[in-house]
């Protein structure tokens, strides 16, 4: 059984996400992670489903609110009491048959330290598609447990997910940082580079080939990607109604990763 986790604002979309997953046999709990400030509320009596909420946060956000995002996760993530977690993303909606296999794959090919996702973006360092995060929990928790992202210079020029695309070589983007992190707790190579993101992580870092290099080994090491055949996701903010996204640069099992 595994609990799963739904972060993200809560809206009325967010309750036909966990209607669907609630359909899952191998589901113990479904976990809402939002703000205190979300004004939708929930209509769940059913014991299998929970709502955490965390503080509205007033620092700086981060770019493309990375540090929204490992905030109400890490509150979610610790909310659960089974082994297991997978964490989903509350504008976006798998079918039960995805998660079916998307359990199934985990259950043959995990082992301790790693993370499950939908797919590794090959073209940037440790970069793992922030749609799905499954593992164990307590790699979960260390997966969502990184330090917030802190740029003086993005902070004063107010860039934040509507327009951190043009800052990209002034900033580590939000799925690298959050997968650097982690894979810096296996590989004392990548603890080096997060502790300097500007020489290794920015798009164009004096040191980014590098960096590339061992990206390309380590990440799909860390982040082990499941097979694309078969799993099926809507996105209707982005008019999204299937996978793979973006063919042209993600990599998911069936390319090796």
């Amino acid at each position: 059984m595994i609990d799963i986790v739904i972060q993200g604002p809560y809206t009325p979309y967010t309750d036909e996400v966990i209607e669907e997953y609630l359909q899952a046999p191998f589901v113990n709990k479904v976990i809402i992670s939002h703000w205190e400030s979300d004004s939708h509320t929930s209509k769940w009596e059913d014991s299998r489903v929970e709502s955490v909420k965390s503080p509205d946060y007033t620092k700086y956000p981060g770019p493309a609110n990375v540090n929204l995002q490992l905030t109400t996760s890490l509150t979610g993530v610790k909310a659960s009491e089974s082994k297991y977690v997978a964490k989903f993303r509350s504008d976006q909606k798998f079918t039960k048959d995805s998660l079916a296999r998307m359990w199934q794959f985990f259950m043959n090919n995990q082992k301790p330290g790693r993370i499950f996702v939908c797919g590794n973006v090959f073209e940037h360092l440790f970069h793992p598609k922030d749609w799905v995060y499954w593992g164990e929990r307590d790699d979960m928790i260390n997966l969502f447990n990184a330090p917030h992202e802190v740029n003086e210079l993005c902070e004063k020029n107010g860039v934040n997910s509507g327009n951190y695309g043009g800052f990209m070589r002034y900033l580590t983007r939000p799925e690298t940082y959050i997968g650097a992190h982690y894979c810096a707790l296996y590989d004392p190579r990548v603890k080096e580079m997060v502790d300097n993101e500007a020489e290794y992580l920015y798009d164009g870092a004096p040191s980014w080939i590098q960096a590339k290099e061992i990206s390309d080994t380590v990440t799909k090491e860390c982040f082990k990607c499941f097979a694309r055949e078969g799993i099926t996701m809507e996105w209707p903010r982005k008019n999204i109604n299937c996978l793979p996204f973006d063919p042209s640069n993600e990599g998911w099992d069936e390319e090796g990763f």
